[in-house]
């Protein structure tokens, strides 16, 4: 059910008339199973005009003062909770709007149905049931449009219909329900922006439509703390807790003695010891994701000393071990399942075996996922819903319809298809019922060159591009001047710079809100030695997903080449899993990228974006300077010598320009208020469980 809360904001669209209203109710309710609601040229019939005013302070101040009456001198055990009475005032109200009869027949039905239902020792639920069922069976083949005046004598008398048992002399206040009365149940609607690339996470190149979908199944060793807002807070997941030897390199870990497999089979150390050389597996066709972990660890590196107690030997001290480790891609799987099995098999959905919260229970492609709580989980109470039920929404105007009408509460992974500035417009829409959280900088958004073809193989020509683009119209129009210049490292951090500074530097700086003219004369001159003076002859192709601003990224890419430098690009929009493998396989000159960290270290950034093989670095571009700079500053341990090696770094691929960088992105995270207990990720790839969230009121 969905509270009343949720009806003010669909009040606001009274253009529609009231039985368009009616219909916005009904959807609002989860009246249909669809995540948008569909357009219908069905006439509307003629009615009264809204007075949204009196009908919101009606809603309001009758709701709050049908739950103040509840409550008053009324413990628990004598009648309806204010959780109660919340759900009861939903029940009536959902129950109450059926186009099908007349004003007065339905208030007259609601009283009744709910004098006669509420006694004590009845569920919310069963309330909720007999009111619905009364309202159905009664108004069954009536017909009366209702007026605006109408709906809201409906909702207030039914509002100032619900009884309460008979008060009983008390001096005490009702207690408060507890966190656990309220947390557990119900399924929770979520939308998702991509659809599956396969069910193997440590084969995963894509986080949206890979890894995010598997994390819910599985668990880590550890993990990133989700009910806390500190970025780098580490706790056990199937690990209880974990010590390091003084030598800096062994790691003990005692892992959970009720962790189960979904098959009942026990977690067991032969289970993560396996896990951790299948990550870093060399015979692998691809491990994109978890592969940084071969920087720390070799195979054979980990053994059990009993079921429940595992050793880990790193290859050095190295502090970004145990962040990466909590990272959401390096799930452990269950060696007597996944043991000799192919790749090919191990990405099916028939072979996904895990030990997480929830289980997949269906999956109808490119429309929806279910799962379903696990009940025998080694976290219990966890998880707090009974499922979640993901809708694969693609398109943002149906993104934002989706959360608008409440059909979904939130989304899986933090990308919601909505740029920063429709997400401020989906904020101003829905406060009071949701929220939109700013989440990162977690992802820096390039140009992939292929720097393997030819014209991107001089950098010369990569070099003109770097210096032409201007970043700062971009972000306006793309965040509202949110996100933050685009950097080989994040900026304001320890090893990068500041983002002020960053507007200093050749390619980055401007001159009176205008491209500084000294970088466009620079990339001139530098396109004319490479054989295209003016631009004469340059045409190119840019490839992009159907992905929150991507599409509008790659307009403003072509715009700026176009005015700047005369270059001619054709610009391909497609969706994500096809236009990834385009730029994983090299199909491809010019290319668009997010790059989101899978840790905030500099050896995350370092390893993916400007190593060969990096999952950021999809044309393999290398430099041996910087493969010497990243082994010396993954076992650096002094804070100044590391960043020493990271500013050399940093110089070195402002010079070579793998990548055009673009800027570092912001993202919404819209969450509905009910749900409690949410902290915005500072990752993509952090938070991805939904264990420990339930909503207050229910979902």
């Amino acid at each position: 059910m969905h509270n009343m809360m949720g009806i003010q904001k669909l009040i606001r669209y009274s253009t529609l008339g009231v039985s368009g209203l009616l219909l916005l109710l009904i959807l609002a309710c989860g009246g249909d199973d669809t995540p948008v609601p569909q357009a219908t040229s069905t006439p509307q019939p003629t009615a009264t005009p809204l007075d949204v005013g009196a009908i919101t302070s009606a809603l309001e101040q009758s709701i709050q003062s049908a739950v103040d009456d509840a409550l008053s001198g009324i413990t628990p055990a004598e009648g309806p909770s204010a959780s109660d009475i919340s759900r009861i005032v939903e029940a009536a109200v959902t129950a109450a709007i059926p186009d099908t009869a007349s004003a007065e027949e339905i208030k007259a039905l609601v009283e009744t149905a709910v004098a006669a239902s509420i006694t004590p020792g009845l569920s919310a639920a069963e309330i909720a049931s007999l009111v619905s069922g009364a309202v159905a069976d009664a108004t069954a083949g009536q017909a009366e449009p209702l007026t605006a005046a109408q709906v809201e004598a409906i909702v207030t008398g039914a509002i100032a219909a619900i009884p309460t048992a008979t008060p009983q002399p008390t001096s005490t206040p009702a207690p408060t329900p507890t966190p656990i009365d309220i947390r557990l149940g119900g399924i929770i609607p979520m939308m998702h922006s991509a659809s599956l690339e396969h069910w193997d996470v440590h084969a995963c190149s894509v986080a949206n439509g890979c890894m995010a979908n598997v994390v819910p199944i599985y668990n880590g060793l550890v993990e990133y703390n989700p009910e806390t807002i500190e970025p780098d807070d580490i706790r056990g997941d199937l690990a209880v807790d974990w010590s390091i030897a003084s030598d800096g390199v062994t790691y003990t870990f005692n892992l959970h003695p009720d962790a189960k497999w979904h098959d009942g089979t026990p977690v067991t150390a032969a289970d993560i010891a396996f896990s951790l050389d299948r990550m870093v597996d060399p015979d692998a066709t691809a491990r994109p994701n978890v592969a940084p972990l071969a920087s720390f660890y070799a195979p054979g590196n980990a053994r059990a000393i009993d079921d429940k107690t595992v050793e880990v030997v790193t290859l050095f001290q190295a502090a970004a071990f145990l962040p990466y480790m909590a990272n959401a891609y390096f799930l452990m799987l269950p060696k007597h399942q996944f043991e000799g099995m192919s790749e090919d098999d191990a990405k099916l959905e028939e072979n996904i075996l895990g030990s997480g919260p929830y289980k997949l229970v269906a999956h109808d492609r490119d429309i929806s996922f279910e799962y379903v709580k696990n009940q025998d989980y080694f976290k219990a109470p966890m998880p707090f819903f009974d499922g979640m039920k993901l809708f694969v929404i693609k398109d943002a105007g149906a993104s934002f319809a989706a959360f608008a009408t409440q059909q979904v509460l939130t989304h899986l992974f933090p990308t919601n298809q909505l740029d920063s500035r429709e997400n401020e417009r989906l904020a101003e829409q829905m406060r009071g019922k949701g929220t939109v959280y700013d989440a990162g900088p977690n992802a820096v958004l390039w140009g992939q060159f292929n720097v393997n073809v030819a014209p991107f193989n001089d950098v010369r020509v990569r070099k003109a591009f770097h210096l032409a683009f201007h970043r700062q119209p971009l972000i306006e129009t793309i965040s509202a001047g949110k996100n933050l210049l685009g950097h080989p490292f994040p900026p304001n951090t320890f090893y990068g710079i500041s983002n002020d500074e960053i507007a200093t530097l050749p390619g980055f700086r401007e001159l009176d809100g205008e491209k500084h003219p000294d970088d466009l004369a620079e990339a001139k001159r530098l396109l004319a030695d490479a054989g295209f003076p003016d631009g004469a002859g340059f045409d190119t192709s840019f490839i992009t997903f159907q992905l929150v601003e991507f599409p509008d990224v790659g307009l403003i890419v072509q715009d700026q080449l176009q005015r700047f430098l005369n270059i001619k690009m054709e610009l391909t929009v497609g969706d994500l899993v096809p236009i990834y493998v385009r730029i994983l396989t090299g199909d491809f000159e010019f290319g668009q990228l997010g790059y989101p960290y899978l840790i905030t270290d500099p050896h995350d950034i370092i390893s993916g974006g400007f190593m060969e093989g990096g999952r950021g670095n999809l044309a393999n571009w290398s430099d041996p300077r910087v493969n010497e700079l990243f082994d010396l500053q993954k076992s650096e341990l002094n804070p100044v010598t590391r960043k020493g090696y990271i500013d050399e770094v940093t110089a070195i691929v402002l010079e070579e320009v793998p990548h055009m960088w673009m800027y570092w992105g912001v993202r919404g995270y819209y969450v509905d208020d009910r749900i409690r207990n949410f902290n915005p990720p500072v990752g993509e790839a952090f938070y991805l469980r939904w264990e420990h969230t339930w909503c207050d009121p229910g979902c």
